[in-house]
């Protein structure tokens, strides 16, 4: 059997940190945030910044930009800024092309 720090230490390998912390919290104890995203109602985690939605959405963090509560979300802030009920949240992807 596996230590704790082992068994972190293996995790640290395989997955970024936000995908780390949504793998060790359990349904049963997260609690749901609902945000509005793009104009939908979406439930999201209690602990989840910018950063991690973009992972969890599967976009690609360098062609996105980030509006919450009609301010802009620079990519140097999006770790730190953490959502909270209510938010309104807005991601524009940006798509290449002729």
């Amino acid at each position: 059997m596996m230590s704790f720090a082992q068994r972190a230490s293996e995790l640290c390998r395989q997955y970024t940190a936000a995908q780390i912390h949504r793998r060790l919290k359990t349904a049963s104890q997260a609690r749901r945030l609902k945000i509005v995203l793009n104009g939908s109602l979406k439930e999201v985690g209690e602990d989840i910044a910018v950063e991690e939605l973009i992972e969890t959405l599967e976009l690609s963090p360098g062609q996105v930009a980030v509006e919450v509560n009609g301010g802009l979300i620079v990519r140097a802030e999006r770790a730190a800024c953490q959502l909270k009920e209510s938010d309104v949240v807005e991601l524009v992807t940006l798509v290449g092309g002729g």
